[in-house]
């Protein structure tokens, strides 16, 4: 299942329990708090559906950042910065591993 954004752009997909999205580290990551942001009602959404846990593939550096959905609900801060509520959590969260394209 695809999870699109406001302005209909592709956030993310669920598959078999897993939440996976695509990011840029220079576009995407906020830097303050080091941390990754998920808007807050596509991660409502994807938990309802049964995701158990959140990939992240970070695609200029080829890192996957992986987080249960446990941890992400409730260790994350929820903000809006303008473009809606997001979840953020710091990056030290996430379990890093590298991404070795096929």
């Amino acid at each position: 299942m695809d999870y699109f954004n406001s302005k209909q752009q592709k956030i993310g997909s669920l598959k078999d329990g897993i939440f996976r999205k695509r990011l840029k580290k220079s576009v995407h990551l906020m830097r303050n708090s080091d941390s990754w942001a998920i808007q807050y009602d596509v991660l409502k959404k994807a938990r309802d559906a049964g995701c158990v846990e959140v990939r992240i593939l970070e695609i200029e550096e080829n890192i996957i950042y992986s987080v249960s959905m446990e941890t992400l609900w409730g260790q994350s801060q929820v903000m809006n910065w303008g473009d809606g509520q997001q979840a953020f959590l710091p990056r030290s969260k996430f379990i890093k591993s590298e991404y070795k394209p096929k």
